[in-house]
């Protein structure tokens, strides 16, 4: 599709925030679903539409869908219980108001593995398999599906000064991903009308404690890497 409203879900986040930001590069409109109005300033200062709504409130969500041509959903959670809320209910919701309203363009960021059978230990994956199922057995909505690696930011994210907490030992390599970049595959395909399940993932390849002695060469002092069980 070639312009037209895409609404983002997530747009406080990261990829959320990256897609809307590079959608309006692209010259599409943008109308950024945000539950508290002084989250959206940020998104309202790069011209994106701002509209309060609640995925856990389907009640909330046909107005905010009004004119819109598809959906891109980066929706996170922390929790067990998030997970079930957000990232299945209040995608099943989201799905719901597209299909409702129109909108028949969905593209959904979703995660590596999600539904390897060790991924059902953990919430968020989980949650997240389950809704790619919904979504892919709506036939009438046109569906994207992108699976990123495991984002670089979280290596900042488990860095609390000089010290990274990795949890568990971690010694598998991963291929590093920038969440923007996952953003910019979110654009091209709505931009190409790429369709289907498509895995993402960084050309470098590296262990976390291989990454965080990157990161400390960058940065040019140490970082200590523990792993607590």
């Amino acid at each position: 599709m070639r312009g037209g409203k895409i609404l983002v879900a997530g747009a406080t986040g990261r990829v959320g925030g990256g897609a809307a930001r590079h959608l309006l590069e692209a010259g599409f409109e943008v109308r950024a679903l945000v539950r508290n109005a002084d989250r959206g300033e940020s998104l309202r200062a790069i011209g994106a539409e701002v509209a309060l709504g609640d995925v856990t409130r389907p009640q909330t969500l046909a107005p905010a869908f009004e004119g819109c041509a598809g959906v891109f959903s980066a929706l996170s959670s922390a929790t067990d219980r998030q997970a079930r809320e957000v990232e299945y209910g209040g995608n099943v919701s989201l799905l719901s108001a597209a299909r409702e309203t129109g909108a028949r363009r969905f593209v959904y960021s979703s995660a590596l593995h999600a539904d390897h059978p060790m991924a059902r230990k953990v919430g968020t994956l989980r949650e997240k398999a389950r809704f790619e199922k919904v979504l892919f057995g709506a036939d009438d909505v046109s569906t994207t599906v992108l699976r990123p690696a495991m984002f670089m930011e979280t290596l900042l994210m488990a860095l609390k000064g000089p010290v990274a907490f990795v949890m568990g030992r971690q010694r598998r390599v991963v291929r590093w991903l920038s969440a923007d970049d996952a953003a910019r595959a979110a654009v091209r395909a709505f931009e190409t009308d790429v369709t289907g399940r498509h895995e993402l993932a960084g050309p470098d390849a590296a262990t976390f404690d291989e990454a965080y002695r990157h990161l400390s060469a960058v940065r040019g002092r140490g970082i200590f890497v523990l792993h607590p069980p």
